[in-house]
């Protein structure tokens, strides 16, 4: 857990993300995949996102729209470029 904070209130455990900087505190249950991509990309755009991961801008709005999910191959390497868990991104955190 290097380089994470974690906060835990009475009912919620937030992790905060050393990418997003604190910027967006998710709540690793009530967010869906598309949700923390887009929370993880920041000021980024769909663009540079999809270029660092190989797929097209197309895939990462679809995702992030939550009109499709992430093979697997996309999210190794999303959680690799975002330097978090594959776990982090499905939600399983916390």
């Amino acid at each position: 857990m290097t380089g994470k904070q974690i906060r835990i209130s009475k009912t919620k455990v937030f992790v905060t993300c050393p990418v997003c900087r604190g910027k967006g505190k998710v709540d690793s249950n009530a967010y869906t995949i598309g949700q923390r991509f887009r929370v993880l990309r920041g000021d980024r755009t769909q663009e540079e996102i999809a270029e660092a991961l190989g797929v097209s801008r197309m895939q990462i709005a679809n995702i992030e729209s939550d009109r499709s999910r992430p093979g697997m191959d996309t999210l190794l390497l999303a959680a690799e470029h975002f330097k978090c868990s594959v776990d982090r991104l499905l939600g399983r955190v916390g």
